[in-house]
């Protein structure tokens, strides 16, 4: 399974099972002008593996800004090591290695090396349906730093 995801399939689901909330959806789209995101639970990262899905899942969506390739995972001391080929140049993350939630370093990391590689747009954890509805879920969308503070200065608040 994909975790990119649709975001006007998910306002369609949720005007048909959750109407009261899908106008939370419609504004996220409206200022952040995004059409995919990635979507998942945050209690899926026990393993270095969904970091490879994961990473994957941001090449993708953001293949026409950057080219992410050669994702590889490795276990060292206690930590995991993420390497991959960025626009041609070998980069690497480590994450501990003691949890199963999503570790917020991991986008922190990245977008440090996206920003050596003068990317405009970067990977951010959103709230699609504002924080108040996050609990366990997490979303990614590629945003420029303009859209993403757009989204954290707005009520509902959609990015933290």
């Amino acid at each position: 399974m994909s975790l990119i995801q649709s975001l006007q399939e998910e306002i369609n689901r949720l005007e048909e099972k959750f109407p009261e909330i899908s106008d939370i959806a419609k504004n996220f789209k409206t200022i952040s002008g995004v059409e995919k995101y990635i979507g998942d639970d945050s209690e899926n990262y026990g393993d270095p593996s969904s970091y490879e899905t994961l990473l994957s899942a941001i090449a993708e969506l953001g293949r026409q800004e950057f080219r992410i390739e050669n994702i590889a995972s490795s276990s060292k001391g206690g930590k995991w090591v993420l390497s991959f080929d960025l626009n041609g140049k070998i980069e690497k993350i480590k994450l501990r290695s003691d949890t199963d939630w999503i570790q917020m370093e991991f986008l922190d990391a990245l977008n440090k090396i996206l920003a050596k590689h003068k990317s405009e747009v970067f990977p951010r954890f959103v709230f699609i349906l504002g924080q108040q509805y996050a609990d366990q879920f997490f979303g990614i969308c590629l945003l420029s730093d303009e859209k993403y503070l757009k989204l954290k200065n707005v009520e509902p608040v959609y990015a933290g």
